[in-house]
């Protein structure tokens, strides 16, 4: 409502904060007779302001947003809540406008600058190996990858635009400077923010390059020989090194034919066994006879000789065992001792 006053004069207002609190207080009394209401304007006051535009793809992949460039120059905390926009008297939108204190200063959009038309160009480029170590067993290498964004802005309209560009970035990644149109004014938690002029009735192309490192890991153990002379030749290691992982392939080999042939022996045991079953059953079902006690010696003779031969397997068994053990511990030892790094 508005006072039903015969006159009117300017309210001054401050605020007063307490903390994150804060309240208005007005500086000059207001009569509001009996029965009556009125509606006191707060503040009155000009402000700091530029037409812009923010580019973000995650709000609007095709077109940027129309926006204020809002400075709070009035002296005083604004609270927040909406806002009507107008240009030279013409209704041009709306917006929400969050609380801003003294000084602050925010973009506030408020309607689509569809005058604009913007494409995204994205390329990515993984480059070759620029650092390579050995340890705990495995061969380390990093590689840098390239993230290349070309934002198209076709300004279409008859004004030049300043364009605030919100680019989401890559944590972790760097931003390559000698790749990039300008500088970001800004970096907020999540988005590098660029600002720069979009001519009008041209396509401006604005280049973000970013570069992240990606590893990979190669176990050391079970690596082929014909590996090892790759590695070489694409200097991830150096020739001392090659040799210590060759004796290390050796190691490897040594045991595997140790565990080969303890698995085999064990085997022969098997069959041994199985064939030993045989005969005791052809024993039980030989009777008295001249001919039968003739096969009862034999089939005796060659259980017995049997016997031995299994005497004879299970100690290769534990011996190859025990050979396997020794030189496997070498192994881990050997590959725990070997270190690596180098620049590629």
């Amino acid at each position: 409502m508005r006072a039903q006053t015969a006159t009117s004069a300017p309210v001054q207002t401050r605020t007063v904060e307490t903390g994150d609190l804060f309240q208005y207080e007005l500086t000059n009394p207001v009569t509001v007779k009996r029965g009556q209401s009125a509606l006191v304007p707060i503040l009155q006051s000009p402000f700091e302001g530029k037409r812009v535009a923010v580019y973000n793809q995650d709000v609007r992949a095709k077109n940027p947003m129309s926006a204020v460039l809002f400075k709070n120059t009035t002296g005083v905390t604004l609270e927040g809540g909406p806002v009507t926009v107008l240009e030279d008297a013409t209704y041009v939108g709306e917006s929400m406008l969050e609380t801003l204190k003294p000084s602050e200063e925010r973009l506030v959009p408020f309607s689509v600058e569809l005058g604009c038309v913007v494409s995204l160009d994205p390329q990515s480029e993984t480059q070759n190996v620029h650092f390579a170590r050995i340890v705990n067993g495995y061969l380390y290498l990093t590689r840098y990858r390239l993230d290349r964004r070309t934002y198209v802005l076709l300004n279409k309209g008859t004004r030049p635009i300043d364009l605030f560009l919100e680019h989401r970035f890559n944590h972790g990644w760097t931003l390559q400077d000698d790749a990039t149109d300008g500088k970001p004014i800004e970096r907020t938690e999540n988005f590098y923010r660029f600002r720069f002029d979009v001519p009008a009735g041209k396509t401006t192309r604005f280049k973000v390059t970013e570069r992240g490192e990606l590893s990979d890991h190669f176990a050391i153990l079970g690596l082929a020989r014909d590996q090892i002379g790759v590695w070489l030749q694409s200097r991830w290691i150096d020739a001392a090194t090659q040799q210590l992982l060759l004796g290390l392939a050796d190691l490897a080999d040594s045991a595997a034919n140790l565990g080969r042939r303890a698995a085999q022996r064990e085997a022969d045991v098997a069959e041994i066994f199985k064939n030993q079953e045989r005969l005791r059953a052809n024993l039980q079902a030989l009777g008295a006879t001249q001919d039968e006690r003739g096969l009862r010696e034999r089939y005796i003779g060659e259980l017995s000789r049997e016997e031995d031969r299994l005497r004879e397997l299970r100690e290769a068994i534990r011996k190859d065992k025990e050979d396997k053990e020794v030189v496997e511990r070498e192994l881990r030892e050997r590959v725990a001792k070997l270190e690596f790094h180098t620049a590629v």
